[in-house]
């Protein structure tokens, strides 16, 4: 039985039973002039792009972790007040968790509450001016001596 051939688009005929090897298959890569040198410009622009966005990302996960630990000292520092500790056990707790963290501890009526303060600044060169500052509370009611 002999394979079955048929015309293509161009009209060349081809059969449905052969193979073409790839040495029989021209080449069909183009090169015009204009294109010299499109990759270099490609790369040079896309790397720092992308060197940026990750430079970003990390920032915003710093700032999260810097979040999470500004609220960490204020419930540390609320929890020594509530236990009846005097201000400066409560502050001493809050810089170990975070040092450097602005402290303001309130009473009022039946409940304790601390509010705490940090300024996350860009570690890098670039963008020195760029800062967050987090503020975090939290508040408690004292627990009682007699117990």
């Amino acid at each position: 039985m002999e394979p079955m051939e048929f015309n293509n688009r161009s009209g060349a005929r081809e059969s449905l039973g052969h193979h073409r090897s790839p040495q029989s298959t021209p080449n069909r890569t183009f090169h015009f002039k204009d294109d010299a040198g499109m990759v270099t410009f490609e790369f040079a622009l896309t790397v720092p792009l992308l060197l940026l966005v990750c430079l970003a990302g990390f920032w915003v996960l710093r700032v999260g972790q810097l979040q999470a630990q500004v609220q960490d000292a204020a419930r540390v520092a609320v929890r020594e007040l509530a236990r009846g500790s005097d201000t400066g056990a409560a502050a001493a707790a809050a810089q170990q968790v975070l040092p450097g963290v602005g402290l303001e501890l309130t009473a009022s009526g039946p409940t304790v509450s601390a509010t705490t303060s940090f300024e996350a600044t860009w570690p890098a060169p670039i963008w020195g001016g760029l800062s967050h500052r987090l503020i975090a509370q939290s508040t408690a009611i004292p627990e009682d001596s007699n117990e």
